[in-house]
């Protein structure tokens, strides 16, 4: 009895010293700053966040978060307090109505700035690339375009029934860092006989301490005619400069200190299908991200152009220059890519003018042609006195 007391004892110690997962451990992304009135709601990811009311007379906002349409949690929170769901987002109040060092004449019409974190979550992509002959080379690449490393990935890849001549149709990955990726090679030889289109799919797993993460992605091949030994046949093919490109422009380009400007990045799908890209831009020192998001990814279709949109707030006067947008993708020849963008300006203009002059500067100044006068009246007097003198 004794003994199997002890033992549990020392289970219980053991279970009490086993770390357990916290807020602290978790790997936030910030998602931006955004200023809510009341009733006003932003989106971050899969989740809402609601500024629904406020009690302005005592600094505090009444915030609710969603997720899939529903309230999952909600609080009432003041300057410097943190709301935190499931690990899965934090929302940290950085200035509310009311507080006294902040804001504290606006009541009539209250509002709050908040910071949005989102736990950092990898994010597999998967894409394939071919090349026919007598035989069908595949490349198939994987990546993590996430912020979190992940773990235990496998790859299952489904053949149609072809042949395979080198590589294999399973794989496992111990894990791939966030931005890396790992690429298969495999070869396929299909029925001589058989003159029909062939569909590879590939499907992905991972994990990470929060879940499991899945991609796939498939493509259809035909099999190339066989022709007779005796006939030579010469394949040409037309090269195309196609790439993706991206532009960067703001809107107004001429504002005041504090006022906000809309920057606008422009990507074009120059290919002749559908690409995958990631888009990235960064902010330069005294700016505010007021609303949108820096980084986006996208999918665009055969010559399609898509816009993202964000909002920044100015916070110093001078020609701002804005850091280059670029957008990450992978060619048709399975090489990963960037495209880098132009630098846009922003004049900002310092709304305060010059000091004014001191009171009596008016009467330290002499009217326009006042002295010339002076000096011609006493010349003429120094000719009268001269001639008095000489006649006497």
């Amino acid at each position: 009895m004794i003994k199997n007391g002890i033992i549990l004892l020392l289970l219980l110690f053991f279970i009490f010293l086993t770390p357990v997962c916290s807020a602290d451990d978790v790997r936030w992304i910030s998602k931006g700053t955004y200023t809510l009135y009341s009733g006003d709601m932003i989106t971050a990811g899969d989740f809402e966040i609601e500024a629904y009311d406020f009690d302005a007379y005592n600094a505090l906002v009444c915030l609710n978060i969603y997720k899939n349409g529903s309230i999952v949690e909600d609080d009432v929170s003041s300057v410097g307090d943190t709301l935190i769901y499931d690990d899965e987002i934090k929302v940290e109040v950085i200035n509310t109505t009311g507080d006294v060092a902040v804001w504290e004449n606006e009541k009539e019409d209250p509002k709050t700035e908040i910071k949005i974190y989102l736990r950092a979550v990898p994010e597999l992509v998967v894409s394939i690339d071919t090349y026919v002959t007598d035989e069908i080379a595949a490349t198939i690449t994987i990546r993590n375009r996430g912020e979190q490393d992940i773990e235990d990935v496998k790859v299952n890849i489904n053949a149609d029934g072809m042949e395979v001549i080198d590589g294999k149709l399973t794989y496992h990955f111990d894990e791939i860092l966030k931005s890396q990726s790992e690429t298969i090679t495999i070869r396929l030889k299909t029925p001589s006989s058989a003159n029909k289109p062939y569909n590879i799919s590939v499907d992905v797993t991972g994990v990470d301490e929060n879940g499991i993460y899945t991609a796939s992605s498939s493509k259809t091949i035909r099999n190339a005619e066989s022709t007779p030994d005796a006939t030579a046949h010469v394949q040409t093919t037309a090269v195309h400069v196609q790439t993706i490109s991206i532009t960067k422009s703001v809107n107004p380009a001429i504002v005041v200190i504090g006022d906000c400007v809309t920057v606008i990045l422009g990507i074009h799908n120059q290919y002749d299908s559908q690409a995958e890209v990631h888009v990235a831009d960064d902010l330069p020192a005294n700016v505010d991200l007021i609303n949108g998001t820096t980084s986006e990814s996208l999918i665009l279709q055969e010559g399609a152009t898509q816009n993202h949109t964000y909002t920044i707030k100015m916070n110093s006067a001078g020609d701002i220059v804005l850091p280059p947008a670029t957008v990450n993708f992978t060619d048709p020849q399975g090489c990963e890519r960037k495209i880098v963008s132009k630098k846009p300006v922003v004049s900002v203009i310092n709304p305060v003018s010059a000091a004014p002059l001191p009171e009596n500067t008016q009467e330290s100044v002499a009217a326009p042609g006042f002295g010339g006068t002076v000096l011609l009246l006493a010349l003429i007097l120094v000719l009268i006195v001269s001639g008095l003198l000489r006649h006497h």
